[in-house]
C-alpha cells in the first residue's frame, strides 16, 4: 500500500491510497475533515464514516498500464467506472502552477492531478474528490504500479509451473 496525504490549512486537503487486492489496482480517496492550527496538522479520519467524504474504486492491470503509460508520456488519462447506483469519472493530467493574480495556469508543470467525479441517482452535479501529486510522488505510484503488474503475474506462471511439474 501507498499513501498521499495533503492537508491544507483551508480544510480542502485530500488523501489517497493505493493498494493491490484480489488482482486489481484499488484506491481511495478522503476529503479532510479538519484543519489544527496551533499544530498545523489536518486531519482525515471523519471523513473515513461520511460516504460523501471518500471514494473507492479500482483499476484493472490494463487500465494500470495506461497509467503508468500516462506518467511517461506525460498525457492525460481518462475513464469512466459505472455500476446500477453511482458513477465514476476518473482522470489523471498533468497540472501546472496557478497564476492568481491572472486567473489562469501557467506553462509551470508541478505534477500531475488525480481527479474522481462520484455520481449517483438523479445526482447530476456529483462529489468531486482531488489530490495532486508532484513528480517524485507520480514516480513512486508508477512503480507501485509497475509492482502490481508483476504481482499479477506470479499466480498464473506459479499455476503453469505446477502443472508442468505433475506432468
Amino acid at each position: 500500500m501507498i499513501q498521499f496525504y495533503k492537508p491544507t490549512a483551508k480544510n480542502t486537503g485530500s488523501a489517497c491510497s493505493f493498494f493491490l487486492k484480489d488482482g486489481a489496482v484499488m484506491f481511495s480517496i478522503l476529503k479532510q475533515s479538519s484543519w489544527d492550527a496551533t499544530k498545523r496538522i489536518g486531519s482525515f479520519k471523519k471523513s473515513k464514516e461520511d460516504p460523501n467524504s471518500v471514494i473507492f474504486g479500482k483499476f484493472n492491470m490494463v487500465e494500470a498500464a495506461k497509467l503508468i503509460s500516462c506518467f511517461e508520456k506525460n498525457q492525460k488519462f481518462e475513464t469512466v467506472h459505472s455500476t446500477k447506483s453511482q458513477k465514476i469519472s476518473i482522470a489523471i493530467e498533468p497540472y501546472f502552477r496557478f497564476d492568481a493574480a491572472n486567473s489562469k495556469s501557467t506553462d509551470e508543470q508541478l505534477g500531475f492531478s488525480f481527479r474522481v467525479i462520484k455520481s449517483g441517482e438523479g445526482d447530476a452535479k456529483g462529489t468531486s474528490f482531488r489530490i495532486g501529486l508532484n513528480f517524485s510522488e507520480a514516480d513512486y505510484l508508477k512503480f507501485f504500479l509497475l509492482y502490481c503488474i508483476n504481482k499479477s503475474f506470479e499466480k498464473p506462471l506459479n499455476s503453469q509451473q505446477e502443472s508442468e511439474d505433475k506432468q
